[in-house]
């Protein structure tokens, strides 16, 4: 069993991975959640924005996993606003969203950061420590950002079978870019899977993305949440054996 604790994949040169440095989009950017409704805006870059609805609640916290309905929107001041589509429009003010459905009914939203239970988890007894944000000894190569932030490539120098791995990464915000360029990374094990990193938030949620195994599962449920929000790992891997 090990863990590696307050790790995080360094961003690219010109992204943004302080949320003092982010602006108006990324103050809009987020989850928006009331009794009955969960509505995830993504930024886009431009002052244009995306919405996703879903009734019941946010994805994990009350979705009824029906079919989510998406809006476009454009910044108003310092909020933004959008259209009606298919009986849905909505706009946001400050911290609240107001949202208007097919029946003319309205609800207030309010936005949230959710975290993740495992956040800042405490490394079992016996745990291997790979890397807590001061060194990077633990990996070939390894190296760290000044912000002590580990560098992606790196390879851990001791090798596991069966084990259980608590990660703990950042993705940038990149409101301009798309797919697989939006903060594009991974986690490997034994250096055969890839547990997917990416900003996914609001998203499919495909094995291409934020909590997939690469190329072979989608994740259950996107769960991943709006890029600068650290964000967990808790993964349980059983290695094959062979005769």
């Amino acid at each position: 069993i090990f863990t590696i604790n307050f790790s995080a994949i360094a961003a690219a040169p010109g992204t943004i991975i302080d949320p003092a440095k982010a602006g108006l989009e990324y103050l809009i950017q987020g989850e928006y959640a009331s009794k009955g409704f969960g509505v995830q805006v993504i930024a886009l870059g431009d002052g244009n924005y995306r919405a996703v609805i879903h009734e019941g609640g946010l994805p994990g916290a009350g979705w009824d996993k029906k079919a989510k309905v998406e809006l476009g929107g454009k910044a108003a001041g310092k909020g933004a606003t959008f259209p009606e589509a298919k009986g849905w429009k909505a706009s946001i003010a400050g911290k609240v969203m107001k949202l208007t459905g097919p029946k003319d009914d309205t609800a207030e939203l309010i936005k949230l950061m959710r975290k993740s239970p495992t956040l800042g988890a405490k490394p079992p007894k016996g745990a291997v420590i790979l890397f807590d944000g001061t060194s990077p000894k633990n990996f070939k190569p390894g190296k760290m950002t000044e912000e002590g932030l580990l560098i992606q490539g790196a390879n851990s120098i001791k090798r596991f079978q069966s084990h259980k791995l608590h990660i703990e990464f950042l993705l940038p915000f990149k409101s301009k870019a798309r797919g697989q360029g939006r903060g594009n990374s991974g986690c490997y094990l034994q250096g055969r899977y890839e547990v997917q990193v990416l900003d996914s938030f609001g998203l499919k949620g495909r094995n291409n993305e934020c909590g997939g195994i690469y190329s072979i599962k989608d994740p259950d449920l996107n769960m991943c949440y709006p890029p600068l929000s650290w964000q967990t790992y808790d993964v349980d891997f059983t290695a094959a054996k062979f005769k």
